[in-house]
């Protein structure tokens, strides 16, 4: 990618509220955005998006940001205190040169997968599975070329948080995703219920919706679940 060559970035002033930066690089290529991957090194951010050549790049906004950390950690604390395995692979870049597709979540984890990447120090779609749950988080942008991809590699669940609401979609056999109120990866949540617990509003510090958020895991998922697996 030469200078004669290189693609002008395009702007979206929709995508910058307060801030927000979000950044298209048209005909970019596989090439350009590996060497756009080599440049940024081991920073999460900007965070990359690669669809047919074009890679969108993003700057969170904290409550992006302040979301998907919550998310993260309701699936991590939910599958801890149930005992089901769970291995968070965060934001790690997913890509495949022969879908000329690459993406990189705002959370992802292997559950019914995740004993095929135990022991394992990278994640090579061409060796193991895709990711079973990725979580996209919408305040500056929207996720729909993000779900072509997850679509594309096979990733069967995304959630999609608007900062309002929670929505599930699971992949059908037709390769779209189809919303559910019920998760496929943790059949036992509700979207409306995970919605509430996770946006609620940020008055509290961390350490003390966690606290809350156990509790409600004890006293309300525990028992659920137990009743479903009896």
């Amino acid at each position: 990618m030469t200078a004669a060559t290189r693609p002008k970035p395009t702007e979206n002033p929709a995508s910058r509220p307060e801030g927000g930066g979000c950044v298209a690089l048209r005909d970019v290529g596989w090439d350009g955005y590996s060497t756009l991957l080599r440049l940024r090194g081991t920073r999460s951010r900007p965070k990359m998006v690669y669809l047919d050549g074009s890679v969108l790049l993003m700057s969170p906004l904290y409550r992006h940001e302040w979301i998907a950390d919550r998310l993260g950690l309701f699936v991590h604390l939910v599958t801890t205190f149930l005992k089901i395995p769970c291995t968070a692979s965060a934001s790690t870049t997913f890509r495949r040169f022969d879908l000329d597709k690459g993406v990189e979540g705002d959370q992802t984890f292997y559950l019914a997968n995740e004993r095929a990447i135990r022991g394992r120090s990278d994640l090579d779609l061409d060796v193991v599975p895709p990711p079973d749950l990725a979580i996209e988080v919408e305040i500056t942008h929207p996720a729909d070329d993000a779900l072509r991809i997850y679509a594309a590699l096979g990733v069967p669940e995304v959630w999609r948080c608007d900062g309002e609401d929670m929505r599930f979609f699971v992949l059908q056999d037709d390769g779209t995703y189809s919303q559910r109120a019920v998760s496929l990866a943790l059949p036992f949540l509700l979207a409306d219920e995970v919605a509430d617990l996770v946006l609620q509003p940020n008055d509290d510090e961390q350490t003390t919706w966690t606290l809350s958020l156990l509790d409600w895991i004890r006293e309300t998922l525990e028992p659920r679940y137990l009743a479903d697996h009896s």
